[in-house]
Order: structure tokens, then sequence, then C-alpha cells
């Protein structure tokens, strides 16, 4: 009975070996990457804006994101690169007498990014990450205040840079040596944004909200050169 289990025990072990082992040698060089899919971006809260009192909740709509980057493939295990794209989310409702109508709020980041990867034979390449850079945070307003004490009209857009980061996680499936597809979650979050724009009376209005926190499912497509 003990060299039954001993002998299963070094099977199984072999078996985890031979599925974390990379079926080829270490593959390094630059990639090239797109990514698309939806977003969900959390309720957040404005610290300033015409007399609304902070801490009034804008809440948004399922979003879009879309991006493209690409980097070095230093080994199987290790790459750095960046992305740039747009992600953008449209507001569902503001608590209060804000009528929204077609407004946006969303990110345009340029991240640097690492990402480590646990390569194996099943095809099916599990893999980390984190990104750091700058976000221009932008809204495309179209805001309508009923209330009789505080009517206002505003229409314009405008965009600020603010630090943003990431972190991401998911599994990618190698087609051959050098295309794979994956599915992915990416977490973006912006520090807190900064907008004027003009109401109907030509006056500039300032806007300022919280942090914008941004959940995304990843559809990628990668290739290597």
């Amino acid at each position: 009975m003990k060299r039954m289990v001993c002998s299963f025990s070094a099977a199984w072990f072999g078996c985890i070996i031979y599925s974390v082992t990379p079926a080829h040698a270490q593959h390094s060089g630059p990639y090239v990457k797109a990514e698309i899919g939806p977003t969900i971006t959390e309720d957040v809260k404005i610290k300033e804006f015409l007399g609304i009192a902070p801490g009034t909740k804008i809440e948004f709509d399922p979003g879009f994101r879309f991006a493209i980057g690409g980097g070095y493939n230093f080994s199987d295990v290790v790459a750095i690169g960046g992305e740039t794209g747009i992600s953008y989310n449209y507001i569902d409702h503001i608590n209060g007498p804000i009528s929204e109508g077609d407004s946006v709020i969303g990110n345009v980041p340029i991240m640097a990014n690492i990402t480590f990867k646990l390569p194996n034979r099943t095809g099916l390449v599990p893999y980390v990450g984190a990104g750091a850079g700058v976000s221009f945070a932008f809204i495309d307003a179209d805001l309508v205040n009923n209330d009789p004490g505080n009517t206002f009209f505003l229409d314009g857009s405008d965009s600020d840079a603010v630090f943003a980061w990431q972190a991401y996680g998911g599994l990618k499936f190698s087609i051959n040596d050098q295309m794979a597809v994956g599915l992915g979650y990416k977490y973006l979050q912006a520090e807190s944004p900064h907008w004027r724009a003009e109401d109907i009376f030509g006056a500039d209005e300032e806007l300022r909200i919280g942090k914008i926190k941004t959940h995304a499912i990843v559809f990628s497509f990668t290739f290597k050169f």
C-alpha cells in the first residue's frame, strides 16, 4: 500500500511538472495586441458643480472599451509593454433634479505595463499584470438642472490629465507560435478629474468628481514577431 501511494504521488507530481513546463524553448521578441470589450463604471460622487451638494451620486450605463498596445517578451514568463485606447460610459442618472441628456464620461489612458505569464503544455496560459501612467479623463456634457432656484443648461466637452493605474488577469490561448486570443478582466482607476464647460450664457462652469473606477471584460488578440 505504501509503495502504491508513493508511486501515485510521483506520477501526480510528474504530471504537474509536465503541465507547467513550456512546450518549446523560451521565446523572446516584440509583440502587438488589440483589446475590446464591455465596461462597468462604478458610481462616482460629485465634489464640485454649480451649487450641487457635494456627494451627489452619478450612475452610469454599461459602456465600451477598445485598446491597442505592444511591447517586448523578455521570456515566456515576463513581458513589458504599453497601451492606449478609449473607454466610456453614458451617464444613466444623477441624483437630484438634473436631466442627463446624452452625457458621457470616459478615459483615454496611456499606460506602461508589466505582465507575468505561466506557460504550460495545455495551450491555455494564465497571466496577471499591472500598469501605471496617465489618463485623459473626458466629459461630453448635456446637462439640465430643473431646480427652479438653480436652473442651468450645460453643453460642452473637456478633458483633464490625471494619474491612473490598472490591474488585470486572464487566460490566453495560443493559436500558434505567433498568434494568441484571450479573455480577461481589467480594472482601471483614474484619479479625480477637474473639468470646465460652458453654460448657455457662455460662462465657464467647473465640475470635479471623485475617482473613476472602471471594470472591463477584455477580449484580446496578440501577435508575436
